[in-house]
């Protein structure tokens, strides 16, 4: 049971404001307990140096999907040049 004012979002949205970018302690606070799950994890994301962490997430997702494996490379591709030139293909 966590103390009431860990209760009230505000209050531990400050808290994981003040702990800034650690990124190792905003992980582990995200897994420690329910209160601190979405606050932290709002605060881990909320600054990402490129698309690239974002980037990493695809190959999850590319065992999940029904399309081709060329379709995939093709998406990565177009998504790489996209950002970079911010003009589509």
């Amino acid at each position: 049971m966590v103390h009431r004012a860990l209760s009230i979002p505000d209050i531990v949205h400050l808290v994981f404001d003040q702990i800034g970018d650690d990124k190792p302690t905003l992980a582990r606070s995200a897994r420690c307990c329910k209160a601190f799950h979405d606050p932290s994890l709002d605060r881990l994301w909320r600054d990402l140096p490129s698309v690239f962490p974002l980037w990493d997430l695809l190959p999850l997702m590319k065992d999940r999907m029904i399309v081709s494996s060329d379709f995939f490379v093709k998406f990565k591709n177009s998504l790489v040049l996209t950002v970079l030139t911010g003009t589509r293909p």
